[in-house]
């Protein structure tokens, strides 16, 4: 069996040990809660999941080099040393952690509205998702050359750099602009008010001032509810059916009250928004009304004596 190679045994001995605590990395952690907040303040849902996706796939890559580790018991694919505020596995420190969390965040800013446009001859996303892979793995080119990052296995190293390129960091982009660019109802209304004119540009995906004030002009120039949330009958003149979420028509949204409706007044809009035929509700359960008495025999009637 080789040798553990000092640097293992240098993260080993950092591994989640106490006492090495640095104030900056409150610091860090404040920008991260800042970037969320900041994306949730204004609906920018999109870029919410698409920066914790990319977190996340780190956290697959970094859990699976750890067991790497444990399993041949000599070295992980990468290694950290130096000093950190807290080394949470043995290629991964909270500083490296909270920067992964606002990475994918920061990704989606740099993505065109217009998924159409080309770089280099490239669809947008890929091009930036390969550059940015690039960049990436040059940072931890310098950080192996210092001497606080390390590899051990030839295929995983120095000269096999374009394998870290793809399985390193563009699985972690790809997933990222994947789960950002994924339908939303708030794109679908965008690119419908888009074709009617009422907005300009690509669509976003994000329900911003300029969409709510586009939905609003295009409800009132139809005479329905000028508010900015979607009615109904705006949605189905879009070309994109009833949605049951937050709309203010009931005619053609809502099909039971809470609590639901009296059987006997209930009736449920059929595909084409006309009314069902009214359903007769089913006869109670209690005891069969007594049928009507048979008439009376007519004696001018000639009956056998």
């Amino acid at each position: 069996m080789a040798s553990i190679p000092q640097f293992t045994r240098e993260a080993q001995h950092l591994l989640r040990a106490p006492g090495m605590f640095d104030w900056s990395t409150v610091t860090l952690l404040a920008l991260v809660v800042y970037v969320y907040a900041v994306e949730t303040q204004r609906e920018n849902w999109s870029a919410v999941l698409a920066g914790v996706a990319f977190w996340l796939m780190d956290w697959l890559n970094e859990i699976v080099n750890a067991l790497v580790l444990h399993i041949n018991g000599n070295a992980a694919l990468w290694t950290v040393t130096g000093h950190s505020s807290y080394v949470v596995l043995i290629g991964l420190t909270v500083e490296i952690s909270l920067f992964f969390a606002i990475n994918g965040v920061v990704f989606t800013k740099l993505l065109p509205a217009d998924r159409s446009v080309r770089i280099l001859g490239l669809p947008n996303r890929w091009a930036l998702s390969i550059g940015l892979s690039l960049v990436s793995v040059g940072v931890e080119l310098l950080l192996h050359a210092d001497g606080v990052f390390h590899w051990y296995y030839w295929w995983w190293n120095v000269a096999s750099f374009p394998v870290i390129v793809v399985f390193g960091y563009l699985t972690f982009y790809v997933v990222s602009f994947t789960v950002y660019d994924m339908p939303r109802r708030a794109r679908q209304i965008q690119t419908a008010l888009t074709r009617e004119g009422y907005m300009k540009g690509e669509p976003s995906g994000v329900w911003d001032e300029p969409t709510k004030d586009a939905m609003t002009r295009y409800q009132a120039d139809h005479g329905w509810q000028s508010k900015t949330v979607p009615d109904s009958r705006a949605l189905i003149d879009l070309g994109l059916g009833p949605s049951h979420d937050h709309l203010l028509n009931p005619e053609s949204a809502m099909t039971t009250e809470p609590g639901g409706l009296h059987p006997a007044s209930a009736r449920i809009p059929a595909g084409d928004g006309t009314p069902a035929p009214h359903i007769t509700p089913p006869p109670s359960s209690g005891p069969a009304a007594d049928p009507k008495p048979a008439a009376a025999p007519d004696h001018n009637e000639s009956s056998p004596q």
